[in-house]
């Protein structure tokens, strides 16, 4: 875990979205399909209505981002709606992310523009002086991102 921290500490500091999401996916990785599979699709939906996939997603990189010391938040709310995740690092830059989950070939990409769009359009960062914007396409199937959008920094858009 400490590589994790450096790099993510790292990623921070240069104002690097992609190496954010780079630590974000190492994080991921080691969900096993058999348990993500048992634990979350059965009882998630049919016991409690709720999307199965990011909850799990927003508890690990919850419980991750807390296990460092960023004191992250889920579901923020707001007048118009709830942010899926926030947290500010250590420099002072707070972030606000959506997670959308992909469940069909192809979705990614205009999954990610969506969840960048709904923290625009809800306001999610507005209670923030220069937030960075971060919505986020994680692929059900595969357990990992696989597109994602930015604003905010002075970095490219999307990878």
């Amino acid at each position: 875990i400490r590589f994790l921290i450096r790099d993510l500490t790292l990623a921070f500091k240069s104002r690097d979205p992609a190496g954010v999401i780079q630590v974000f996916q190492e994080v991921l990785a080691p969900i096993p399909y058999d348990d993500y599979v048992a634990a979350t699709r059965k009882t998630f939906e049919s016991l409690y209505k709720v999307d199965y996939g990011e909850f799990l997603y927003r508890a690990v990189l919850l419980s991750f981002l807390d296990l460092i010391g960023l004191t992250p938040k889920a579901e923020v709310h707001s007048s118009r709606g709830r942010s899926d995740l926030e947290f500010t690092t250590n420099e002072g830059q707070v972030w606000v992310m959506e997670l959308k989950i992909c469940r069909k070939d192809g979705e990614d990409e205009s999954l990610a523009e969506a969840a960048l769009n709904q923290i625009i359009a809800k306001g999610y960062g507005d209670r923030h002086k220069n937030p960075v914007l971060l919505g986020v396409a994680i692929n059900d199937n595969e357990r990992a991102i696989t597109a994602w959008r930015v604003k905010g920094l002075s970095t490219p858009n999307a990878r």
